[in-house]
């Protein structure tokens, strides 16, 4: 087991740490742990004081955080 930090902006943005099974992807991670559709968020993984956009295979690591923040807040015009 490793254990993954989700940062959700879909709340109260309160970082909470989740355990997973080795080899997890961040698809099959977002689908158990995240209320929403990943495709409407910019999904970032930090890893090693990186944050970069990650892909769904991208394989967690322990101590990874994933964060996720809205494409489009509601209600806002885009120019």
């Amino acid at each position: 087991m490793i254990e993954v930090t989700l940062v959700s902006n879909n709340g109260c943005g309160i970082p909470v740490r989740i355990p997973v099974n080795e080899g997890t992807t961040l698809e099959k991670f977002l689908e158990v742990s995240f209320d929403g559709d990943p495709d409407d968020f910019t999904v970032r993984v930090r890893c090693n004081g990186t944050s970069v956009q990650a892909h769904r295979d991208y394989v967690l690591q322990n101590e990874d955080r994933v964060s996720l923040a809205p494409r489009k807040i509601e209600g806002a015009v885009s120019l």
